[in-house]
């Protein structure tokens, strides 16, 4: 089915794109196999479905399964079209694969018919083991690594550093990620902190 998008032209005009092409683009059923990393609503699933039947691995990355979770947290309609898109994946992949054991746990908690095994595949790198080193016993230090997003708890991170620092801790709170959407006050809340750049 043609796209509505011109990937040949997105992909030549990307700053990163392109070196990564290691030949031309190629028909799905030339891959040895596929992908599938992120939320797409225009994937023919019945095609990868014949794909991974006829024996081309299709491999699907699942994040989490928020949505389902905590609709609350989505726009209105947002749980309908990612269950939908969930259920589809499933139906196709012949493999999947979540990063924690918790979706892993979330995904077979549904109770759908899940057809492919489930691996995780923890994100990060090994390191070797280092002896941590010693801090004060009364400091705390906070590290949260994330898309600043609304469903990601920036702001409830954010009062807990305010109730610590108020109280008389020794605290320092680092954020890191991308700024998301819909987020613009939480953002200025951080930077706007009277401890910005310094706890």
């Amino acid at each position: 089915k043609p796209s509505d998008y011109d990937f040949r032209h997105l992909l030549k005009s990307s700053k990163l794109g392109q070196p990564f092409l290691s030949k031309t683009l190629c028909e799905p059923g030339e891959c040895d196999a596929i992908l599938l990393l992120d939320i797409d609503n225009g994937i023919d699933f019945l095609r990868l479905r014949r794909l991974a039947d006829s024996g081309i691995p299709v491999v699907a990355l699942i994040h989490d399964v928020l949505p389902l979770l905590y609709p609350n947290w989505f726009i209105e309609g947002g749980r309908r079209a990612f269950q939908l898109f969930l259920q589809q994946t499933l139906f196709a992949a012949s493999q999947l694969i979540t990063t924690t054991e918790k979706v892993r746990r979330d995904i077979l908690n549904l109770d759908w018919n899940i057809r492919p095994e489930i691996e995780v595949v923890p994100l990060g790198a090994s390191f070797p083991v280092q002896r941590p080193r010693n801090l004060p016993g009364s400091q705390i230090s906070l590290l949260y690594v994330s898309t600043v997003e609304p469903r990601k708890g920036h702001d409830l991170l954010l009062d807990a550093f305010d109730l610590l620092l108020a109280d008389g801790h020794d605290v320092d709170l680092t954020i890191v990620g991308y700024k998301g959407w819909n987020i613009d006050d939480t953002v200025n809340r951080i930077i706007e902190h009277a401890e910005y750049k310094r706890r």
